[in-house]
């Protein structure tokens, strides 16, 4: 028993001299960071790989820039959908990955969806315009196709915007594509054990048991996106963007269920910060843009409209500083307004 007693003791002063060392070092506390809390974020749902935690706060570290997201009650970035729509009211629904979610971005109000909104109630003060913010982390059309039937229609929106890429290119060129992407996402678990859900929240200050249970949760997957997408995949010999004709049908049925409820589509080329050098991302746009005019499809070219290779712009070959989040905003506003899409249709 004092054996015991002695072993429990030293394993507890262990513990504590971690935890000092730990907090003396200097460095930032994990439970602050993106790893930390993706086990968190997280929760199995019947219809898709995976969906946002709902009604949830997190405060997020991601590489040193301080991340506040704020879900609403369906577990997306954005506001509170209404329960009915009002005269005067406009909204919008935006579509996209982590670009569109908001990677990086301090607020929900500085994803671009809700800086598009600021500049349209700027624009339009007699309307009550909201802009809903529906991006997904690690989404595909396929996940925003889903999205817009079994939640989008539902919230009568005016106009829907489309903006994916990334993750598009990462789905496609495998011999085993399917055009539901189950050759590339997996389910969540829908009963994991998570370490990080386990600690209670007033432990989870302690640098040693958030350390812990965030290395516990990485090792084990537990409701990781890094785990819930089949990247390593045999690729297509003779064809990279193989499976895209899948990709445009989703466009094809997302502008159709917008027309369904009334509303207009607006599709986008996407942004690849080094898309100049990448000849299957330059293609992608290529084929985009052939396929949007072919169907008389209304989008921005924010690829052409954003400069390649500006840091200033981009952090990475995808997601955006403040400044890029602004301009992909004030490029989506333009041809807003250009186009008169807030004004009601002639026929209307």
């Amino acid at each position: 028993m004092t054996r015991l007693l002695v072993i429990l003791v030293g394993l507890l002063l262990g513990i504590v001299a971690i935890e000092a060392g730990l907090r003396a070092s200097g460095l930032p506390h994990v439970a602050d960071s993106r790893m930390m809390q993706s086990s968190l974020r997280w929760i199995a749902h019947p219809f898709q790989p995976y969906a946002g935690q709902p009604n949830a706060r997190f405060e997020l570290s991601n590489d040193g820039i301080p991340e506040r997201i704020v879900t609403n009650s369906y577990g997306f970035r954005a506001h509170e959908f209404p329960h009915e729509k009002r005269a005067g009211d406009f909204f919008i629904l935006c579509f996209g990955g982590s670009t569109t979610f908001g990677y990086q971005a301090p607020s929900n109000a500085d994803t671009w969806p809700e800086r598009l909104e600021a500049l349209l109630q700027e624009r339009y003060p007699d309307r009550n315009i909201k802009v809903f913010n529906l991006g997904v982390d690690m989404a595909t059309t396929v996940v925003s196709l889903v999205n817009l039937a079994t939640i989008g229609v539902h919230v009568d929106p005016d106009l829907i915007i489309v903006y994916h890429g990334y993750n598009e290119v990462a789905a496609l060129g495998g011999v085993n594509h399917r055009t539901d992407h189950a050759h590339f996402y997996r389910d969540l678990n829908s009963d994991p054990f998570i370490f990080q859900a386990a600690v209670p929240g007033w432990l989870r200050s302690s640098y040693f048991l958030a350390a812990m249970s965030m290395a516990l949760d990485k090792i084990t997957g537990a409701n990781d996106l890094g785990f819930a997408a089949r990247l390593p995949r045999v690729s297509h010999p003779n064809e990279q963007l193989f499976g895209i004709e899948s990709s445009f049908a989703n466009y094809r049925s997302m502008h159709a269920l917008a027309a369904s409820c009334g509303a207009r589509a607006l599709f986008s080329t996407f942004q690849f910060r080094d898309g100049v050098n990448e000849p299957n991302l330059q293609r992608f746009n290529r084929l985009s843009r052939e396929y949007f005019e072919r169907s008389d499809f209304d989008y921005v070219d924010q690829d052409a409209l954003i400069p390649d290779e500006d840091t200033s712009l981009q952090v990475d070959t995808c997601h955006f500083t403040q400044k890029g989040r602004d301009l992909m905003a004030s490029n989506f506003f333009a041809h807003i307004v250009a186009r008169g899409l807030i004004e009601p249709r002639v026929s209307e």
